[in-house]
């Protein structure tokens, strides 16, 4: 099913699901969704970040779902910006070939040269060609990654970066952004991997 927005209003155009992928009961007998679904959908919305991509001078993508790295390799190539940078956790590695990632081969070697608790790689593609290194992440979550990030850096700081992530965690994203950049002249970008 998919789920539109008109005048303030999300309209049901047939199927089970929404936008979200839930699984929703069918509308009730007047044709209208029960009124708990605008709570939900209220809360989808205050949860989740949606904004227009635009350019940067850097585009991240954190660890996680494999589709997020498919679509900031397309926005990469697409233009968008000079630079990418991708987060991979240890158990992506492998995965990274069925991307396209040009340094699959590399990064796998380098995971099997080092110790589990140390296989994390930023990988930054650019005109310069592709680098990949070991951050030293403080947690292995989102704000362990942006600390990371902001090190990592810190001596070629972007003026913009546009975050590429999912619904949920882009909201984490920005809120974290905000207190781990705090007082640093970046501009962050939330950009949603349409999956």
């Amino acid at each position: 099913m998919a789920s539109t927005r008109s005048g303030g209003q999300r309209s049901r155009t047939g199927g089970s699901g929404n936008a979200a992928g839930l699984m929703l009961p069918p509308a009730s007998e007047s044709g209208r969704p029960p009124l708990w679904h605008s709570f939900l959908y209220r809360i989808h919305d205050l949860l989740t970040r949606n904004d227009p991509v635009t350019s940067a001078d850097l585009i991240f993508v954190p660890a996680g779902r494999m589709e997020r790295k498919r679509y900031g390799l397309a926005l990469y190539q697409a233009g968008f910006a000079p630079r990418l940078l991708l987060s991979v956790g240890r158990f992506e590695v492998s995965k990274m070939s069925a991307i396209g990632f040009a340094g699959a081969a590399q990064l796998v070697a380098e995971r099997d040269r080092t110790p589990p608790r140390q296989r994390h790689f930023f990988c930054e593609i650019s005109a310069a060609g592709l680098r990949h290194e070991k951050p030293a992440l403080p947690r292995w979550n989102t704000y362990g990654e942006l600390v990371g990030l902001r090190d990592y850096l810190q001596d070629r700081l972007p003026r913009q970066i546009l975050f590429v992530s999912t619904g949920v965690h882009l909201r984490r994203i920005s809120l974290t952004f905000a207190r781990t950049f705090r007082g640093l002249p970046v501009e962050a970008q939330i950009g949603r991997a349409h999956v």
